[in-house]
């Protein structure tokens, strides 16, 4: 890897890795005009609203290991993900943030978020419905609604008002959709060249650095990123490993995707709640195809509603035609030779959508393996031992094409 990349990529992964510290320094956020820090959940969070509202937006995100008093809330068939948010915050790790915003996704965040607003002692907690059908009618009034009900919320909160918000929004919203264009372009440079100039792991580095980061600091660091990325040629002959995709929910540990790629195969796009679902636009709305791209710059809350409208939906939303078409088209575009399903477990809506898109993965001529993460991580032995035979099969069913005069994917 290129000496530059390398330095920027290891400076946004200590960020991530150190995040604790990181935001424990109040004064770079107090000299940034910040008032305080909000914490949330999920892509479906406008964080452009928490921006406007002089906050610093922390996506919420569990750590492996827990061990704390989530037991007595949470039942232990319930995900380990919100088990493991819930635990932290119960354990005071987000005493120095002044609030959270929970948006309405699956039953464990909701009844985690219940658990929440009992016990955990913040100065601001708010719950945000948001339509589960996207393309109902009425969806967007409906969603523009709730995000006015937050920035009024919010403006209580930071002392404004809400229409103080909403007139920085225009601002904030130019700024968080900067990010979003970087890092759509990072993930095409990634998906599109024949040697990627990241690896999965250290692209989700990069992406998990943007939740905790100041904002208007990571977009000038992704920048830099970008366009040393973009100056390089990665296209040089050789074998590559082999290319997959990889679907499924929050991924808070690069180590997951480093287990996968340390089996002899690089991930060169995602379908993923910490990837392109967080700043990827599909379908009608969104300007063209499946893979639209970052959508454009909402200047009112209608805007900022038909955004997260035409979000690529996770499985907590629906139609799925989007999301299937989405990832479909990310595996083509990436030349991928399979998909490896990612499935939280105890997640009932990622483990309900699965058959349907490993059969229409499958339709289109693509293999798929599932493996089971708990705590943010795979069971090491066992999912090494998956992969080795996926990769073999993918390997065997290429020999074949090659011998039968066929293709080579």
């Amino acid at each position: 890897m290129d000496e530059d990349i390398a330095r920027l990529v290891a400076e946004l992964t200590a960020v991530y890795e150190g995040r604790r510290a990181y935001l424990a320094g109040a004064a770079r956020f107090k000299a940034a005009g910040y008032r305080g820090t909000i914490g949330y959940f999920c892509t479906y969070a406008p964080e452009e609203l928490i921006l406007a509202a002089g906050f610093h937006p922390v996506r919420i995100v569990a750590e492996p290991g827990m061990v704390g008093p989530v037991d007595g809330h949470l039942q232990s068939f319930a995900c380990s993900f919100a088990r493991g948010c819930l635990d932290q915050a119960l354990r005071r790790v987000y005493e120095g943030f002044d609030g959270v915003v929970f948006p309405a996704t699956c039953d464990s965040l909701r009844t985690a978020a219940e658990v929440w607003r009992r016990h955990v002692p913040q100065r601001f907690f708010h719950f945000m419905n948001f339509p589960a059908r996207l393309d109902a009618p009425g969806a967007e009034a409906f969603a523009a609604r709730e995000m006015a009900d937050l920035a009024e919320a919010l403006g209580v909160a930071s002392g404004m008002d809400a229409a103080g918000v909403l007139a920085r929004l225009p601002g904030t919203a130019a700024l968080t959709a900067e990010i979003r264009g970087l890092l759509a372009r990072l993930w095409e440079l990634r998906l599109t060249r024949a040697r990627p100039p990241l690896t999965g792991a250290e692209a989700l580095s990069v992406f998990l650095a943007g939740v905790v980061m100041e904002r208007r600091e990571y977009r000038d660091q992704l920048a830099r990123l970008v366009a040393k990325v973009e100056a390089l040629g990665m296209d040089g002959t050789g074998t590559a490993p082999t290319r997959l995709v990889v679907t499924g929910g929050v991924i808070e540990d690069p180590a997951t995707i480093r287990l996968i790629e340390d089996a002899g195969a690089v991930v060169v796009g995602d379908d993923l709640c910490t990837g392109t679902r967080a700043f990827l636009t599909a379908g009608p709305g969104a300007g063209g195809g499946p893979s639209a791209g970052p959508g454009g710059v909402p200047a009112d809350l209608g805007g900022l509603a038909r955004l997260y409208l035409t979000k690529v939906p996770c499985p907590t939303k629906h139609p799925i035609d989007r999301r299937v078409e989405t990832l479909l088209d990310t595996a083509k575009r990436g030349r991928a030779a399979g998909v490896v399903f990612l499935l939280q477990k105890f997640c009932e809506t990622h483990a309900f959508d699965q058959p349907y898109l490993a059969s229409r993965l499958t339709a289109a001529g693509l293999p798929s393996l599932v493996l089971e993460v708990e705590q943010g991580r795979l069971t090491e032995g066992q999912a090494s031992t998956r992969l080795g035979a996926f990769l073999e099969m993918i390997a065997g069913r290429r020999e074949v094409a090659s011998g039968n005069g066929g293709e080579q994917r």
